[in-house]
């Protein structure tokens, strides 16, 4: 069981996941023991040192590295350290108020790169035999593997976000309009996302589609899109091409492959009269479903160059018309939610 629940770890999506199976395993294995994940932070050179386990549970300090205290030895040797007796080793740091005997350090690695630290603090002394030592090394490799992956999902998450930037400017250069418009879908999207219960990643997800749910009109004529009067209906035609535009822009690129699919059905319709697929009901993607919503909304609530704003308790009202026809009523239920804690009824 803690070797299967160990393996589990590495894959890990975000820290908080990460930090919560590392408790729950050492509640297990060592109930009365505090454990530390020691991380180290960057170009700082500090350790964020975060309890799992105890009675400072949820606690977070910084440590200099180069100072005194066993973790620091476990980062300049590399190599695990047991303590049998911490009262009589001049480097041990007391944070436990005497109440900790003895300690047990290994070195979180992957790939040759060191992460951190895994520590351990036993109030009874010479608490950690040599099959500790293995076991928790191995725990420790597990942990490094998902160290690994969060830090690669970082970079790659800076990376998508650089893309994500360069690809709005080039909406809000095409439309004055678009700018604070795709800004607000984006916030109004993902605050309905989340209160929806979407994990992070699909949050993330969710917010660059917003962002981008108009890249599509770039291929718009400027005579079109800037068009003060009603649309003709072969220019309605035109503009209708946006959300498959959108998709064929950014489907190649990293990490925008569920973005794509999303700005692809974001004109989609609940009753499957919508556009460009003509899909319908669950049919259609929930992360569009939001943003058709909250698209609808500001739409009706921020003045064109054809009409003025419909305002806050019309754009309600439209909304509630909608739902089930155009619209998700789960999900009108829910931004109306969002909003009307922003905005007032």
């Amino acid at each position: 069981m803690a070797y299967q629940t160990a393996a589990d770890i590495s894959f890990a999506q975000d820290q908080s996941a990460l930090l919560k199976s590392t408790r729950d395993l050492f509640t297990q294995l060592y109930p009365d023991d505090q454990v530390w994940l020691c991380l180290l932070e960057g170009r700082r050179l500090k350790l964020r040192r975060f309890l799992v386990t105890g009675d400072l549970e949820g606690h977070e300090d910084i440590l200099d590295l180069g100072g005194r205290g066993i973790v620091n030895r476990v980062v300049e040797t590399g190599e695990a350290v047991v303590v049998d007796d911490v009262g009589a080793d001049p480097a041990y740091i007391d944070l436990s108020g005497g109440s900790m005997k003895s300690e047990l350090a290994v070195p979180l690695r992957a790939g040759g790169r060191l992460f951190g630290v895994l520590n351990l603090e036993s109030p009874h002394p010479q608490r950690y035999a040599l099959d500790d030592r293995v076991l928790v090394t191995g725990i420790a490799a597990h942990l490094g593997v998902a160290l690994a992956h969060l830090d690669q999902q970082k970079r790659l998450h800076k990376s998508i976000l650089a893309t994500v930037r360069t690809l709005s400017e080039m909406v809000e250069s095409k439309d004055d309009y678009t700018e604070g418009h795709c800004q607000r879908i984006a916030k109004l999207a993902t605050a309905t996302g989340t209160r929806l219960g979407l994990k992070e990643s699909a949050a993330d997800t969710l917010y660059y589609a917003g962002l981008l749910h108009d890249i599509g009109k770039v291929a718009v004529p400027d005579a079109i899109l800037k068009k003060p009067g009603r649309l003709t209906e072969g220019e309605f035609t035109v503009i209708k091409t946006h959300p498959g535009v959108g998709r064929r822009l950014l489907e190649g690129l990293p990490g925008l492959t569920l973005v794509a699919r999303i700005v692809e059905q974001h004109h989609e319709r609940w009753d499957g009269g919508g556009y460009p697929l003509g899909l319908s009901g669950e049919g259609i993607g929930l992360e569009a479903r939001i943003i058709s919503v909250a698209d609808a909304y500001d739409a009706m609530t921020t003045t064109r160059p054809y009409r003025d704003s419909l305002g806050h308790a019309e754009a309600i009202r439209r909304l509630r018309d909608g739902a089930a026809t155009q619209f998700d009523p789960t999900i009108v239920d829910v931004f109306l939610d969002v909003v009307t804690a922003q905005e007032g009824p």
